[in-house]
Order: C-alpha cells, then sequence, then structure tokens
C-alpha cells in the first residue's frame, strides 16, 4: 500500500506557520526557565549572604550567650534556696491556718450557743415587751405614790431601769 502524500503550498504556509507559533512558545518556555533559574540563583547567593551574616553574628554573640547562662544558672540557685524557705513559710502558714481554724471553729461553736440561748430568750423577751404595754400611766403613779412598795414591784422597777439605761436608785 504505497500512497502518495502530496503537499500543497497552503498546507506548507500553515506548517511554516505552525512552526513559527511553536517555536515562539518553547523560546517563551525557555525565557521563563531561565528567568526562573537566575532568579533562583539570585536568592540561592542572598541566602548564602544572610547565612554568613547570621554566622557572623552568631560568633560575636557567643560569648553574650555564656554570660547569660551563667546569670541563670546564677539565679535558678537563687530561686531554688528560696524555694525551700518559702516551704517553710508554707508549713508555718499551714500550722497558723489550722489554729486559726481551730478557733473558728471554737467561736462558731459559741456562737451557735449563743444563738440557741438568744432563741430561748427572744419569746421571754416578747412577752415581757407586751406586759410593758399593758402598763398605764395611773400604775406608775400608783407606785410613785407608795412608801414601801412591795418586793416584786421593786426588782421588776430595777429591771425596768437596768432596761432603760437608768441608775435604779430612788429620786425623791
Amino acid at each position: 500500500l504505497r500512497r502518495y502524500n502530496y503537499v500543497t503550498p497552503t498546507s506548507y504556509l500553515q506548517l511554516l506557520h505552525t512552526y513559527m507559533v511553536i517555536l515562539e512558545r518553547r523560546r517563551g518556555e525557555v525565557k521563563k526557565q531561565e528567568c526562573r533559574y537566575t532568579t533562583g540563583l539570585a536568592r540561592l547567593e542572598e541566602a548564602e549572604t544572610s547565612v554568613l551574616a547570621m554566622q557572623q553574628e552568631l560568633l560575636n554573640l557567643q560569648p553574650i550567650l555564656l554570660t547569660k547562662t551563667r546569670e541563670v544558672e546564677e539565679k535558678m540557685a537563687v530561686v531554688e534556696k528560696r524555694r525551700g524557705e518559702v516551704a517553710e513559710v508554707e508549713r508555718v502558714v499551714r500550722q497558723d491556718e489550722e489554729v486559726a481554724n481551730e478557733a473558728a471553729e471554737a467561736a462558731n461553736g459559741i456562737r451557735k450557743e449563743c444563738e440557741a440561748e438568744l432563741n430561748l430568750a427572744l419569746p421571754l423577751l416578747e412577752e415581757a415587751t407586751a406586759a410593758l404595754n399593758t402598763i398605764k400611766q395611773d400604775d406608775i403613779v400608783f407606785i410613785k405614790a407608795m412608801k414601801n412598795p412591795p418586793a416584786g414591784v421593786k426588782l421588776v422597777m430595777e429591771a425596768v431601769c437596768v432596761l432603760l439605761g437608768e441608775k435604779p436608785d430612788r429620786v425623791p
């Protein structure tokens, strides 16, 4: 099967045009790769100079690092020493806290006792207040007129005077 392949001038011109398009595309790609390559080289050179500068800076900072390390070690020793002192103080504070808690518990017990007694005394106080409200002015005048009132009346009047903050002495 032998076939002849004929090339016409139009198809030849089309071939040349396609070749030129492909050639330009390839040249653009090569140019782009060349640009990337040169940029990469420039960055590598820049990185190399930066690394050299950093190495020099590291060498310059090495003595400072050593002195700072020594200072940190000294401060750590001081901190460790103080930590022991703090532990001792914490122990003393805990003991004081336990003593204070015991005192607080005792005070709380006394407070509860006082509240219980107060709860017992409050109804009596209310009764006494109610009884005082029943006393009339005539009753007080009558008692004042008595030369020698009975002992119960004297006792009650002295208690009233004490409650009112007056001296329970007889005033003529």
